[in-house]
């Protein structure tokens, strides 16, 4: 299952923010309710194989790891949990339509209202 926003922006200020790991706190909802959490980036941030790791109390543990990028239309992530229970899962964004004011489609669990405030402002 999936949702799709458009969000009032270029494309080009909305797929970095999605591509970069090293700019997911920009517009993460999840990591504010964790402030002790520990969240660690690879280098380079974006890219296949780049790294968003997170541990703590509130989030629990688990990392989300690019699998390939399509510059402009689509960013394939692989999602894996380990704390409070293991899971994985392959997840998509993609990017639609006009320059100005792209359609986002991503997970159901996507943070929509946060990332439509980031790219709105």
């Amino acid at each position: 299952m999936s949702r799709s926003t458009t969000i009032n922006a270029p494309l080009a200020t909305v797929y970095p923010m999605v591509a970069d790991l090293g700019r997911w706190s920009a517009w993460d909802p999840w990591t504010p309710t964790d402030p002790d959490a520990t969240i660690t980036v690879s280098e380079p941030s974006t890219g296949s194989g780049a790294v968003r790791a997170w541990d703590g109390e509130i989030l629990g543990a688990g990392s989300m790891t690019i699998t390939s990028l399509k510059e402009n239309e689509q960013v394939d992530f692989v999602l894996a949990f380990t704390k409070p229970f293991a899971m994985e899962s392959d997840v998509t964004f993609t990017f639609q339509g006009l320059e100005t004011a792209p359609r986002l489609s991503g997970p159901i669990a996507a943070p929509w209202r946060a990332i439509f405030r980031v790219f709105s402002s």
